[in-house]
């Protein structure tokens, strides 16, 4: 009987301090490993977040930059800053002429456009729309546009682009204009996406 109950009480003494010390390293390497995954799926996903972002914003400037080149009669790249804009920098101006009416006699009825790129001191581009007239048949079509400061164009309205904005340049070639812009996405997994287009000009 004493036999017995001393093989029990040798079977309760519980765990030795090596197989303590191997179980809490396997435990450590199993919270290690399962932490690694976590922060790959997190760092991954955030990257993939922000990558997407900055695509998304190279995109929608080149859309929009080259539509107006598109319907342009005439294009200004010198940086002239335009007084309906405000603060930034001005990087592009566009001027076109919409037809709106006609008679027998060939009188044409246009209406004159203006746009203005802006790029601001806090990374936005901002587009900003303006024309020479509130009437809605417009005004009997002539050749030219009104000076970029003249008091007659009326702004129409203004249009946040894109933002996070690290570059943007707009630079003439050979009957075409290259489009340069680079955007980013910044916090946890910071991205920066950049893009060139070369856009067309519109046939005299």
């Amino acid at each position: 009987m004493k036999g017995f109950v001393r093989r029990v009480a040798q079977k309760q003494q519980g765990f030795t301090l090596i197989e303590l010390l191997v179980a809490i390293a396997i435990t450590g390497v199993i919270i290690i490993g399962l932490s690694t995954t976590v922060f790959q799926l997190v760092a991954g996903n955030s990257k993939n977040s922000n990558a997407m972002t900055a695509v998304r914003n190279t995109q929608q400037v080149g859309h929009w930059v080259s539509q107006d080149i598109l319907m342009a009669n005439e294009l200004d790249i010198s940086g002239v800053d335009d007084p309906q804009t405000d603060g930034g920098t001005d990087i592009l101006t566009i001027y076109w002429t919409q037809y709106t009416a006609w008679d027998d006699e060939s009188n044409i009825n246009s209406i004159k456009h203006k746009v203005t790129y802006n790029f601001t001191d806090d990374d936005r581009l901002i587009r900003y729309h303006s024309v020479d007239t509130l009437l809605p048949g417009g005004i009997p079509y002539a050749d030219g546009f009104p000076a970029i400061d003249a008091a007659d164009w009326l702004p129409s309205g203004s249009l946040q682009v894109a933002q996070h904005i690290e570059f943007i340049e707009i630079s003439p070639s050979i009957n075409q204009y290259v489009l340069s812009v680079t955007a980013s996405a910044g916090g946890f997994q910071p991205v920066s996406e950049s893009r060139t287009y070369d856009i067309k000009t519109r046939p005299d």
